[in-house]
C-alpha cells in the first residue's frame, strides 16, 4: 500500500460521531481507537500460490500493477 485516503464517514467519525449508518437502516458503533482510511491504493509486489488475481478487465495481476483495493 502507498496511499490510504479518508472518505466522508472517517470524516464524521473523526467529529465524534460513533454511530454510522454505512450506506444501511441499521446503526453501527465505531469502536475506538480506530486507524482511518480505507480508500487504499498501492502497487503489487508479488503473487504467492495457485491463485490467479484478476484486475477490474479480468487480465492477470502481476507485480508491478498498481491498484485500487475495491469490493467484490
Amino acid at each position: 500500500m502507498e496511499v490510504s485516503g479518508i472518505c466522508g464517514t472517517d470524516k464524521h467519525t473523526y467529529q465524534g460521531y460513533t454511530t454510522q449508518y454505512a450506506g444501511t437502516g441499521t446503526p453501527k458503533k465505531i469502536p475506538f481507537p480506530i486507524i482511518q482510511g480505507h480508500e487504499n491504493v498501492g502497487t503489487v509486489a508479488a503473487i504467492g500460490g495457485d491463485q490467479e488475481y484478476k484486475d477490474f478487465e479480468g487480465l492477470p495481476l502481476k507485480p508491478g500493477d498498481r491498484v485500487v483495493v475495491g469490493q467484490t
